[in-house]
């Protein structure tokens, strides 16, 4: 079993809040794997860089090209700090969320975060190269990738509850094993 349940945080997960919000660096499987896990748990599911998009009136890929990082990073705070769950939700955020030491509060207070992770190798591969957004800096995809991934798994691992290895394994097996995992953590959620 590749799910790893991280120490000392279960503490908070029998809160209120059933959200169930995942984490991790682009092509992790984040959009990929909520959805399907929001189908099998029956909750709403949320895909935050969908959001940004309707709130915004304009694609991530314009957002960077147009704006740059720091205007789409604005745009992400402010959709997190707005979203609303009325009902138990799945939310998959943008790989760079928790950058921002708001959106990590912001979104330990929506719910119980669980961390994709993926090699840099692996997720390029996904992505087929770039994936939607532009470079954000000159040089290989990997390159950029394996960076990203070093600078942020810091804050990954600091804020989930527990994570799961998505390398070589489908979105349905991912998907599965979360939700057997989210049932284990929140028997008094199932459904």
């Amino acid at each position: 079993m590749c799910i790893q349940v991280l120490s000392g945080l279960l503490g908070d997960v029998g809160g209120v809040c059933v959200n169930l919000i995942l984490v991790g660096p682009r092509g992790s499987g984040k959009s990929a794997v909520g959805s399907i896990l929001s189908m099998a748990l029956q909750f709403a599911f949320v895909d935050l860089d969908a959001e940004i998009e309707k709130a915004a009136a304009c694609s991530i890929a314009r957002i960077f090209k147009d704006h740059g990082e720091s205007r789409f990073r604005q745009w992400e705070s402010r959709v997190l700090a707005e979203l609303s769950c009325p009902r138990p939700t799945v939310i998959a955020t943008g790989g760079g969320a928790i950058l921002n030491q708001v959106n990590r509060r912001r979104l330990r207070e929506l719910g119980t975060v669980f961390w994709l992770q993926v090699s840099p190798q692996e997720a390029v591969r996904r992505m087929g190269g770039r994936g939607q957004r532009p470079a954000l800096r000159e040089g290989s995809a990997l390159a950029e990738m394996q960076e990203l991934v070093t600078k942020r798994e810091k804050y990954y691992q600091m804020m989930s509850q527990g994570s799961v290895d998505t390398n070589g394994r489908t979105k349905q097996e991912v998907g599965h094993e979360l939700e057997q995992l989210w049932r284990h953590l929140h028997p008094d959620h199932l459904r």
